[in-house]
């Protein structure tokens, strides 16, 4: 007589279609596959601007080296014409293309000493390329850097470490006068330590990633872990709140019985006082009878406190709905009841089998209850999955009297049969909760209920 609803994935909560976990559960993995994805094009990106960083670094730090190379040059210069004298220089012809000028310059270049890179070689040239001075072997075959217009500097990568560098000689020679110096390098300890360095970096980036992906599985595993708790706690209050709602009218359902047992225990006392005659069996009838009643409202009492924890598996809603129609087939059978029974979408889904056939018998009880008396009736079951949800529709066409009846149906103690305790619709919107479901009554069109 009720829709149930049964929610994927509210607050967390893993009820719902199956599908819909396995897309939660495959959205986690394309969200860590896309991060990590992301993660390594930033750590390529960053690793390339670092490279570029350092490869614009290095070019600027050896020009330097080639100014400070031609400032060297300068002071060697200098002092080779101070203690030869300028008179003597110019009569031996000395100049930046004479070579006995280099052979006086060499021994005063502090080569050894330099402190603008590793000099494996020093190359000196006139303008039309011929040697006239040279230091550390192999260096006089190797490429000459182009130099500038402006500056007269040169800067030419050799592959690997080796880089060249280059300047006139001497400062503000134009490109067919003087000589040019190209000094040679090894700049492996530098590239090295740069390489050291990025990969610090990106060993760092990648860790840090790693964390944070790591953090948000950790915390998604505690939310749902606390999910879990926090569904057990729901579970455990709203079934405390039924039991307080449904104990005050434990004391009006026995009352009466045990007053009848009183008056017939009472009777029958009087009785064997008088020695007149003994009980009837109707008395002894009348008080197996009344017990019954308070076993009865014992019994429903017990089985509505003591429901057990959730057991969640993977079920087939449709399924469970067919169980729970089989249970009443006789009865359906007895009262000539028509049944239609469909099943449409992915009706499976994750829930406690056992509560939601409980669920599912409660209502078919109701709706069989109410046709029991009813000509040509019919009970309709439709239970449908969609994308997120399950909805089972259970409709009878009894006759409705007391429209009030499908406001209160889920009250506790609320029944039109006097042999019932009214606790089976509490129960059922007990179960429906604690899956994070509701449960509603309302009029069908056409008649009866739904």
């Amino acid at each position: 007589m009720a829709p149930l609803y049964a929610p994927g994935f509210v607050n967390g909560l893993m009820i719902g279609s199956v599908p819909t976990a396995r897309k939660y559960t495959y959205g986690v993995i394309l969200v860590g596959v896309v991060g990590i994805a992301l993660m390594a094009l930033f750590v390529a990106v960053a690793g390339g601007r670092i490279d570029r960083f350092g490869d614009g670094d290095l070019e600027s730090d050896s020009l330097r080296k080639a100014r400070t190379l031609r400032s060297l040059t300068l002071k060697a210069l200098a002092s080779a014409r101070s203690e030869i004298g300028d008179l003597q220089w110019r009569q031996l012809g000395h100049g930046p293309e004479n070579p006995d000028t280099w052979i006086e310059l060499g021994p005063r270049l502090p080569l050894d000493g330099l402190t603008f890179g590793d000099v494996v070689g020093l190359v000196a040239r006139d303008r039309r390329g011929r040697v006239l001075w040279s230091f550390g072997p192999g260096v006089e075959g190797r490429r000459v850097p182009e130099l500038s217009e402006v500056e007269g500097i040169g800067y030419e990568r050799l592959g690997g470490p080796w880089v060249a560098v280059g300047c006139r000689f001497p400062e503000g020679a134009s490109k067919d006068a003087g000589a040019r110096i190209t000094a040679y390098l090894d700049l492996g300890r530098d590239l090295d330590e740069r390489e050291s360095i990025t990969g610090f970096l990106t060993f760092g980036l990648i860790a840090l990633g790693v964390t944070i992906y790591v953090l948000a599985a950790v915390t998604i595993l505690l939310n749902r872990a606390q999910t879990s708790l926090i569904q057990r706690e729901r579970e455990k209050a709203t079934r405390l709140r039924a039991i307080a709602d449904v104990a005050g009218g434990i004391a009006h359902e026995v009352r009466n019985p045990l007053n009848a047992i009183s008056l017939s225990v009472q009777y029958m006392q009087k009785l064997a006082e008088r020695g007149d005659r003994l009980p009837a069996t109707r008395d002894f009838v009348r008080v197996h009878l009344e017990l019954g009643k308070i076993r009865k409202v014992v019994d429903s009492f017990v089985k509505f406190a003591r429901t057990r924890d959730m057991v969640m598996t993977t079920l087939d809603a449709g399924d469970v709905m067919a169980a729970a129609l089989d249970r009443f087939q006789p009865d359906l059978d007895a009262a000539g009841i028509r049944r239609d029974f469909s099943r449409e979408g992915d009706l499976a889904c994750v829930g406690d089998r056992e509560k939601i056939l409980e669920v599912f018998a409660g209502v078919l009880h109701n709706a069989i209850d109410s046709m029991r008396e009813q000509d040509a009736a019919e009970l309709r079951i439709r239970v449908a999955g969609s994308r997120n949800a399950i909805r089972a529709t259970v409709r009878d066409t009894g006759e409705i009297t007391d429209e009030s009846a499908l406001t209160n149906i889920f009250e506790p103690r609320f029944s039109h049969r006097d042999t019932a305790m009214g606790l089976g619709m509490t129960v059922a919107r007990t179960f429906v909760e604690s899956h994070g479901g509701r449960i509603e009554a309302a009029l069908a069109q056409g008649g009866g209920a739904s």
